[in-house]
């Protein structure tokens, strides 16, 4: 059976950078980066194949098919490639209307590239005009990617609490206490998820960490400066992450 691998990429000529988007529709997951110094919308193009196929290595998928919408990259080098990297694969040009759902995704991490140099640059004038923007992105990405990328910026004692609560399937009752008195991450993922799965969260919270029982901010939402400042040092570890990998 084909796996089909969508990508896409969205490319800001006046700042260089690009968001990618990669969508694996046997798996349903949805993987999103931004990238810097790129030269034009072919080479973002050209990073997001490369990183749809990455991910399909990664995933050890025998018969692949990659989609892409922009016709004017060259993939004669990254064909010879996947030639024998996978049972069957293929590389297959569609219109943009088949790869609309990886593009909404592309244009999501370049808006929070866009918004994260403006906050370096004048945090004030941010705050004023578009405070709204940085952190409704943030905000729509799917509850369990926030608290993956708010892992990347987290000690190990949060690390292990967040990795507990992404895979489920535990007894609250029996939860190991991972106590704190600095909760401000979790407060800032309590803040950033839907409203359908905070009480999920804080139920997880105050079970291995009592003391935010006592802590009467943690349901008051931080203030939007607090919020960006918390989002730009996720993004940020995210980076440092990448590069050290």
């Amino acid at each position: 059976m084909n796996v089909f691998m969508i990508s896409d990429a969205s490319y800001c000529d006046k700042t260089k950078k690009a968001g990618i988007g990669v969508i694996d529709t046997f798996s349903g997951n949805k993987y999103s980066t931004n990238l810097e110094n790129i030269k034009n919308i072919h080479e973002a193009e050209f990073i997001a194949l490369v990183y749809s196929v990455k991910i399909a290595l990664n995933k050890e998928y025998a018969d692949v098919v990659f989609v892409y919408d922009c016709k004017g990259i060259d993939i004669s080098n990254l064909e010879l490639y996947i030639k024998y990297k996978f049972t069957s694969a293929q590389f297959l040009w569609l219109t943009r209307n088949f790869t609309s759902d990886a593009d909404k995704l592309a244009k999501k991490a370049l808006t929070i590239a866009r918004s994260l140099k403006a906050l370096k640059k004048n945090p004030k004038k941010l705050q004023k005009k578009n405070n709204s923007s940085i952190v409704k992105v943030f905000s729509s990405y799917n509850y369990k990617d926030i608290i993956k990328a708010c892992i990347y910026s987290s000690t190990e004692m949060e690390k292990n609490a967040l990795t507990i609560f992404l895979k489920g399937g535990y007894d609250i009752y029996k939860l190991p206490e991972l106590k704190s008195n600095d909760v401000q991450l979790y407060r800032f993922i309590y803040h950033m998820l839907p409203q359908n799965k905070r009480n999920r969260f804080y139920a997880f919270i105050i079970a291995i960490n009592p003391l935010v029982l006592s802590n009467k901010k943690f349901r008051s939402r931080p203030s939007n400066i607090d919020i960006i400042n918390r989002i730009n040092l996720v993004m940020e570890s995210i980076k440092k992450r990448k590069r050290v990998a």
